[in-house]
């Protein structure tokens, strides 16, 4: 198949990597949504195939769309590509409003093309290896640390491989979604609480703070029969059993690393496959829209805290 990339300048070279080792198929040019060719030096832009002027000639070259940049820029290019019968890939949700995703969901349904959210989160070492004891979890706790500032889009950012965990939990109807957010002393600190109740029960709370100097990633799991621990900084599962001391404890830092370096490239390489074979079966917009939705209403019940 023949692959093209629709991004920003900053995005381009994190791509490259994994679009040049897709032996099957070609990466045979770039789009950049800025338009700054030059942004690169010579010896990284002899690495790169063509820059095209317009992302209209790089949609009639290419049978892939690989989508980055801005999501809020994304709507009309990403509509232009489907009505094309262009298959699209992205590692991120295409629209950061929820009615333009399903627009865009519908879009690829009518045109009986391939679509893919990546849902990367999903397929994290450390969660594949702690799927088997999350059978009817009652409970998730999520804490996470980490200094963004006072910025919704790196707040999003964070919570979103959390909460796309959640949802691959159960397919249960999402009931409520409430938040608060807590300014805490000088501009851009803060803390915020979430919680999302389930119809049938499962209650998940994300406790999130940009105010701690120490960065944490932490799951916790309470289920009848266990107890699951997963720390995203040190990579370790651990698992006990409910009032008891023992534990089981796995670490899986080469697992991870792993991962982190042959994620982008392994499911574009999928992907790719699967468009070759007419196959529309990995998450695509449309349930990603189901994580964007979560969102918005997370995100305006905090808007409410301005």
């Amino acid at each position: 198949m023949k692959i093209a990339l629709f991004a920003a300048e900053h995005e381009i070279l994190r791509y490259a990597r994994s679009l040049t080792s897709l032996h099957e198929d070609e990466w045979v040019g770039s789009f950049l949504t800025s338009g700054h060719a030059d942004a690169f030096s010579e010896q990284e832009a002899a690495d790169l195939p063509v820059f095209y002027p317009a992302a209209d000639r790089l949609a009639e070259t290419a049978d892939l769309v690989v989508v980055g940049g801005e999501p809020a820029r994304r709507f009309g290019y990403v509509s232009r590509f489907l009505r094309k019968g262009k298959a699209v890939w992205s590692d991120w949700p295409v629209s950061p409003v929820y009615a333009e995703t399903c627009k865009l969901a519908a879009l690829a349904e009518e045109a009986k093309v391939c679509n893919q959210v990546a849902h990367s989160g999903r397929r994290h070492p450390l969660w594949t290896a702690a799927k088997p004891y999350w059978e009817n979890a009652r409970m998730i706790r999520i804490d996470l640390s980490r200094p963004f500032g006072d910025s919704a889009a790196g707040l999003e950012e964070m919570l979103f491989p959390y909460m796309d965990r959640v949802l691959s939990v159960t397919e249960e109807p999402l009931k409520r979604v409430r938040s608060h957010k807590l300014k805490v002393g000088g501009q851009g600190n803060f803390s915020v609480w979430i919680e999302m109740e389930f119809s049938a029960g499962l209650l998940a709370e994300f406790w999130i703070d940009n105010v701690s100097a120490a960065v944490s990633e932490k799951m916790r799991c309470l289920s009848a029969d266990a107890v699951v621990d997963l720390d995203f900084l040190t990579f370790e599962l651990r698992v006990g059993k409910p009032g008891e001391h023992g534990e089981r404890r796995k670490s899986l830092v080469g697992e991870t690393e792993r991962f982190a370096d042959n994620f982008l490239a392994e499911d574009l390489r999928v992907f790719a496959a699967d468009c070759r074979n007419g196959r529309r079966e990995r998450p695509d917009f449309s349930r990603s829209g189901k994580l964007q939705e979560a969102l918005g209403q997370i995100n305006r019940s905090l808007q409410y805290y301005e």
